[in-house]
């Protein structure tokens, strides 16, 4: 757990986890130097409360959307 926490904090990356529902998880903090906020001021907030443009909003909220649905099918598959 310490190896993935220190690969996740030092990424140059920006690392997210969501829930199905769209709630994040997780936001490394490669986040901070694309935003200057930290990284803990996007866990528990969707996407459309910190997304610049609803344009982006809509684009993020799908992109999750279907991320989540691909991994239900994946995870359903091995049943």
């Amino acid at each position: 757990a310490r190896e993935l926490r220190a690969i996740l904090d030092h990424s140059p990356d920006v690392i997210a986890r969501y829930a199905p529902g769209g709630m994040c998880l997780f936001m490394s903090r490669a986040i901070e130097t694309v935003t200057d906020r930290p990284a803990s001021s996007f866990v528990g907030r969707r996407a459309s409360e910190f997304a610049p443009t609803p344009e982006l909003a809509a684009l993020w909220s799908d992109a999750i959307a279907r991320a989540c649905e691909g991994l239900e099918r994946s995870m359903h598959q091995d049943d």
